[in-house]
């Protein structure tokens, strides 16, 4: 990647960061992925180039690092301190995002929306409550009712959910 020949932090994180893709392989790493599969997974339309060619950036940079598997063959990815310390840029990114930019049916990939629910699902980003939710019946459980009882705290919520306007 060129970089912007400047000594200003902006532009300096900027030659890290800003690249396509960058910020959503990031946050799949601070939500807990840790393999390729497992981080594809969370950027569907990512190509594997791609992937391949940013978790090396990424490396180099000395954000992640790419630590043996357990097993002895292949290995997985783990944030750095520095990649660590990312949680913050990326929250406030997802902050500003569900603040600003409104939903379309262009983003609501369904790879990414079964994958959202998996990893960090806010049930309905709190723009519909739970309760009402089943009282108007846009959503049915149907299983034993103890499970059904129990769904509501199977998953936590987004930590965006405040932030998305109403």
């Amino acid at each position: 990647m060129r970089g912007y020949s400047q000594f200003c932090p902006v532009a300096l994180a900027s030659e890290v960061l800003a690249e396509r893709w960058t910020p959503v392989i990031v946050r799949n790493l601070l939500n807990g992925c840790r393999t390729f599969g497992e981080i594809r997974q969370g950027a569907p339309g990512i190509p594997t180039a791609v992937l391949s060619r940013r978790l090396q950036t990424l490396e180099h940079a000395g954000v992640l690092q790419r630590v043996p598997a357990d097993a002895g063959k292949g290995h997985h990815y783990e944030l750095t301190p520095m990649g660590l310390e990312l949680r913050p840029v990326l929250d406030a990114m997802g902050q500003w995002g569900a603040r600003w930019i409104e939903i379309e049916p262009r983003h609501l990939d369904p790879a990414y929306v079964l994958w959202a629910t998996m990893k960090l699902v806010d049930l309905h980003l709190r723009r519909l409550e739970y309760r009402a939710a089943i009282r108007t019946g846009r959503i049915e459980l149907i299983g034993p009712p103890r499970l059904s009882r129990g769904f509501r705290t199977w998953f936590r919520s987004s930590p965006f959910a405040q932030y998305y306007v109403r």
